[in-house]
């Protein structure tokens, strides 16, 4: 399920949904980072002068700023591009983005405070997902782990989100993107493994397991919560290595290479739009027979819909909130809803299999 950042930069172009379908042509260009606001001769004669008069013998940034890494020429950059902003809104001029982001008013040197608000929102419901699945999946279910790696690979993926809007280094950019893919790729992983039973886990001999669905069996370490039972069908075998050659060559093409924006957006795209697709698919399919798979279609209609966010953009409301920080602020709720869905489809799985069992 995309529970991530559907377009992680506000550097790359946005796509329409026409542009959507589209976009496969243009996945070999090369975006610029540069903005009109950047490139305005009134922000590059205040930049130059702020330098100058500022940066020569500069004075102690305040302690929130030094802590967050930033420098007098930043600091510039952010004073002349609110200074310039503040002249186009009082004479009704639209705002202008700068170096690919919209001007936001920092917070403690946080440069985006409402989406790191909202991507840390976003990773403690995915803690809190963990944790359900942890007390209430018993151990021997064969999707257990999966299920719980997915968690921690979206809690990691929204650490290095708050991280990167914090401050949006190079170093921070790519590890809030690489770790991000790397969610969504485990997560349609997930997907293609449940959804097509590829882990097989109605089998009998899952539930011979040693494994008791006690609560005491469920109040362990991490290592043992994490028991390392990924299904070993030659199915998944095959997926999860094709999965980790493509991530290891996407990230090799990102750094050895000049950082393709345009390229991680429409893989990230194509590659989440593919796992909603196919919940939607079970979801529709089961609709009538399993009573929660609402849930999943729920899930994938407010994804579509939140969407809209990130295709129509706008400047930040008072300098805080943009539709992009707005897309993060909507995804929390869907998070508890997804991982509700999870556990109800764990426990149907789990109550059918036992049936099946007792009949024989």
């Amino acid at each position: 399920m995309l529970l991530q950042r559907l377009i992680p930069s506000r550097k790359a172009p946005r796509p329409t949904l026409v542009l959507l379908v589209l976009s496969l042509l243009l996945l070999g260009s090369q975006p610029t980072t540069a903005s009109q606001g950047d490139r305005d001769p009134l922000f590059q004669s205040c930049l130059t002068q702020c330098t100058t008069t500022t940066c020569q013998s500069p004075s102690p940034l305040p302690l929130s700023l030094r802590l967050t890494l930033w420098d007098c020429p930043q600091n510039c950059a952010y004073t002349c591009m609110h200074k310039l902003t503040a002249q186009r809104v009082s004479s009704s001029r639209p705002i202008l983005q700068y170096y690919g982001k919209w001007p936001f008013h920092r917070f403690l040197g946080i440069q985006e405070p409402a989406s790191v608000l909202f991507s840390i929102l976003n990773g403690w419901a995915h803690w809190v997902g963990y944790k359900k699945m942890r007390l209430r999946v018993p151990n021997w279910y064969p999707l257990r782990t999966l299920m719980l790696l997915n968690a921690l690979f979206g809690i990691n993926a929204w650490l290095w989100s708050a991280v990167f809007h914090t401050r949006d280094f190079p170093l921070t950019e790519k590890l809030d993107y690489f770790s991000a893919m790397a969610s969504i790729l485990f997560a349609t992983n997930f997907c293609l493994i449940r959804v097509f039973n590829l882990a097989k886990t109605s089998s009998s001999h899952s539930y011979n397991r040693r494994y008791s669905s006690s609560p005491q069996h469920n109040q362990r370490t991490l290592l043992t919560r994490l028991k390392p039972y990924i299904p070993p069908t030659p199915q998944t075998t095959l997926l999860l290595l094709a999965s980790l050659t493509f991530y290891t060559l996407h990230i090799s093409y990102l750094t050895l290479y000049p950082f393709n924006y345009t390229y991680n957006i429409y893989a990230s795209i194509i590659i989440g739009f593919s796992s909603n697709l196919i919940w939607l698919f079970w979801g529709l399919s089961n609709y009538n027979s399993r009573p929660y798979a609402w849930k999943i279609v729920a899930c994938v209609g407010l994804i579509t819909i939140a969407t809209g966010l990130e295709v129509y953009d706008f400047p930040p409301v008072w300098g805080v909130f943009d539709a992009h920080s707005l897309w993060h602020g909507a995804t929390v709720g869907m998070v508890w809803l997804f991982y509700d869905f999870l556990v109800a489809d764990a426990g149907w799985e789990v109550r059918s299999s036992k049936g099946k069992m007792a009949a024989r």
